[in-house]
């Protein structure tokens, strides 16, 4: 017989078509973040409810990848000796599908995302109120690149010392090395550890 599947591959452009709109909308994410950091009043439960829109987008783009997968693949996953039953074809597809999807990863600028903001609520947990903010902020991190010395402009932090920098600075410093450059800080630190440092940036932002 001939095996096709009109119904399914006739939306294979559709669907990457929807697939580069989300992968495009992460980016605006990444945007409205800023936005956040410098215009919310309530940030916490701002940034908390932004956080799980953009897992929420994250997990759709993860299940229509691997559709796309599935779609890309079924026909040679279909026995040459498949009757054209509907209920054998589906489940067939269904199972290529479900493999695809197991295979499937967070955007990783959703990651990023989501990330920052678990850090930045995490700690936040104990400061009282957001009168105190550059009180705490200004105990903890240093507004100045450790390897430039120059004021941070886009701070980033490690995840794993809480130490920041500049973010350019720091990714090209990590090309030759696995340290955080502060002094005393006996911390690795590799790019998969660094994270946006967004309490910093709201700090920056306000200086203006």
């Amino acid at each position: 017989m001939e095996r096709n599947l009109p119904s399914i591959l006739s939306e294979t452009e559709e669907l990457r078509s929807v697939n580069s709109i989300m992968l495009e909308t992460f980016k605006l994410c990444d945007e409205m973040k800023t936005d956040l950091l410098e215009y919310s009043t309530d940030l916490k439960n701002d940034l908390t409810q932004f956080k799980e829109s953009v897992l929420d987008l994250a997990e759709l783009q993860k299940d229509l990848s691997a559709l796309i997968q599935t779609v890309d693949s079924i026909e040679s996953e279909i026995p040459e000796d498949c009757e054209p039953n509907v209920e054998k074809v589906s489940a067939i597809f269904d199972q290529v599908h479900l493999s695809h999807l197991e295979n499937q990863y967070l955007n990783e600028q959703a990651e990023n995302i989501i990330l920052a903001v678990d850090a930045y609520n995490s700690s936040r947990k104990s400061v009282a109120n957001a009168d105190n903010e550059l009180q705490m902020t200004d105990a903890i991190h240093s507004y100045r690149d450790p390897i430039t010395k120059k004021l941070i402009q886009d701070p980033v932090k490690s995840k794993n010392c809480n130490h920041s920098f500049e973010r350019e600075t720091i990714l090209k410093y990590l090309e030759t090395h696995n340290n955080c450059p502060y002094t005393g800080c006996v911390n690795t630190l590799r790019k998969g550890d660094i994270i946006q440092d967004l309490a910093l940036k709201r700090i920056l932002l306000n200086m203006r």
